[in-house]
């Protein structure tokens, strides 16, 4: 079974994977607005990183996780990159658009993972962390799960899938 560390250096892995996921996508993209959307997330992973290696050590220092290792107010929302104008400069056939559907599996896999730890977490510091760090990816999650949405219906309507009536 896992001990509480290994499962904190796995979350911390989750983060840097996803870092590296985003800051890939950001220098791919020719696209300003999804460059920013997929910067905002690599920086929002490094957050996480960086609060669950302050649990890390907390935990092999003192075998609690301190109050003080608590997520920051999230300060960059979805919401402030992510609007209509990414929509529309975005074909549902371009490289951005599979970078988003790739996204979406990265941020479902981190909610699941987050979600089981907070179920599993004894202390309560450690439990809310892990509910926080859910709560983040599932604000990822719905954002990208709704551009991704709207994507798909561009395409099928672009390329005339939609069944005859």
């Amino acid at each position: 079974m896992d001990t509480r560390l290994d499962i904190i250096k796995n979350a911390m892995l989750l983060e840097k994977q996803g870092e590296t996921f985003y800051l890939t996508n950001a220098v791919t993209t020719k696209n300003a607005e999804v460059k920013e959307l997929f910067e905002t997330f690599a920086r929002e992973e490094d957050v996480h990183f960086k609060t669950l290696q302050k649990m890390f050590e907390n935990i092999k220092e003192t075998g609690n996780v301190a109050a003080s290792t608590m997520l920051p107010t999230l300060s960059e929302t979805v919401d402030k990159v992510l609007t209509d104008k990414i929509r529309a400069s975005i074909k549902a056939s371009d490289y951005e658009a599979a970078a988003i559907a790739a996204s979406m599996n990265f941020e479902e896999k981190a909610v699941k993972y987050y979600a089981e730890y907070a179920e599993k977490a004894q202390d309560e510091n450690e439990k809310k962390l892990f509910q926080e760090l859910a709560a983040w990816e599932r604000t990822h999650l719905a954002f990208l799960a709704d551009l991704n949405d709207s994507l798909r219906e561009d395409i099928w309507h672009d390329q005339n899938f939609w069944p005859m009536i």
